[in-house]
């Protein structure tokens, strides 16, 4: 049994243009991610227990993630350009994995400690799994390939972007809660340039952010102050958020 980490990312972002490749200390944003992920599951990489994999879709249109996964762990596949849940079960089965954890390409520092319970709860035979209770951007989720193929065939849908999660709503699944006080006042996702200086202050801010557990470093975040640069997006974020789910419902309806 083999485990997918899949980073799901795309070029083309309208409000925060080529939001992957921003350069953050000399570095893609993106690139910080997929370090985390390597470190976190290193050993599981190296003995083949786990192939990380960044999905995107058109080879054409997102050629230029590629350059990101060069001298790194990871694979890049190109697949479905519309419908995520299905370019993760294509991916699945190019790399032969029974599992997968799921991570956005937006949520840079989505937690290890997360990802890893994900992990092992997948590995004790769950559907569906998630954790909960940390910021947004910083929870994490995945599913067995079995689950996600039966939640594909009920769903029967072509388009599935903005909130696809949806298609495993009523299947059974597990969570792990955190215990975060501070967990609503901090938004830790790419969209906006505010969210860009948000991820660049951490980075440049709080000391050792990269190997610090994530409770300890969402307290260096209030403590800095750091969550005040983006926290009045998250209306207009959810906002977008319901209009692009619109948008694609009425995409569909238009085609039946």
């Amino acid at each position: 049994m083999s485990t997918g980490i899949f980073v799901t990312a795309r070029m083309g972002s309208t409000r925060l243009s080529d939001k992957h490749l921003r350069l953050i200390n000399g570095r893609a944003a993106l690139s910080y991610l997929l370090t985390r992920i390597e470190s976190e599951f290193g050993d599981e990489l190296n003995s083949g227990e786990a192939k990380a994999v960044l999905v995107t879709g058109n080879e054409v249109r997102n050629q230029a993630l590629a350059a990101l996964t060069a001298n790194t762990d990871f694979a890049i596949f190109y697949g479905d350009d519309d419908n995520v849940p299905l370019r993760h079960l294509q991916a699945a089965h190019e790399y032969g994995v029974d599992r997968i954890v799921s991570v956005d390409g937006d949520d840079l520092f989505c937690s290890p400690e997360a990802m890893r319970r994900v992990y092992d709860m997948l590995g004790d035979e769950a559907g569906v799994a998630k954790t909960s209770g940390l910021p947004l951007g910083m929870n994490c989720w995945g599913y067995d390939t079995g689950t996600l193929q039966n939640a594909l065939d009920e769903a029967s849908l072509t388009l599935l972007e903005t909130g696809w999660g949806r298609i495993f709503t009523g299947m059974p699944e597990k969570c792990t809660e955190f215990t975060c006080p501070q967990a609503q006042a901090i938004r830790a996702t790419l969209d906006y340039d505010d969210d860009l200086s948000f991820f660049t202050r951490c980075m440049q801010e709080i000391p050792d952010w990269q190997t610090i557990d994530s409770l300890e470093f969402v307290s260096w975040i209030i403590k800095r102050n750091i969550h005040t640069v983006n926290a009045g997006l998250n209306d207009e974020y959810w906002q977008n958020f319901a209009s692009s789910m619109e948008h694609e419902d009425n995409k569909r309806a238009s085609k039946t």
